[in-house]
């Protein structure tokens, strides 16, 4: 037997969000964001994985600041269309 399961998606509302709060606040969170990278001696070709991972983090860090900021200032509502209904087994 298997149970319905509805999956609500929600999206940021940016017309109904404080966009000056959310400016300020992902602005003052990207500020405390830093990383000194090491120089490649030919970045173009650049294999090191240890540099891969420092980008893979710093822009994990940017993406993290982006959405909390959104979080505290733009609302999330329930977008009816894009619901999942899905099963469970």
């Amino acid at each position: 037997m298997s149970d319905e399961v509805t999956t609500k998606i929600q999206e940021y509302r940016w017309d109904q969000g404080d966009l000056n709060a959310y400016y300020y606040c992902s602005g003052d969170l990207l500020r405390s964001i830093f990383h000194s990278f090491e120089r490649c001696a030919n970045c173009a070709l650049c294999n090191n994985s240890s540099h891969k991972l420092d980008i893979e983090i710093y822009y994990s860090e940017i993406i993290h600041a982006l959405t909390i900021a959104a979080d505290g200032n733009i609302p999330k509502l329930p977008n009816l269309h894009l619901s999942i209904i899905g099963l469970q087994l």
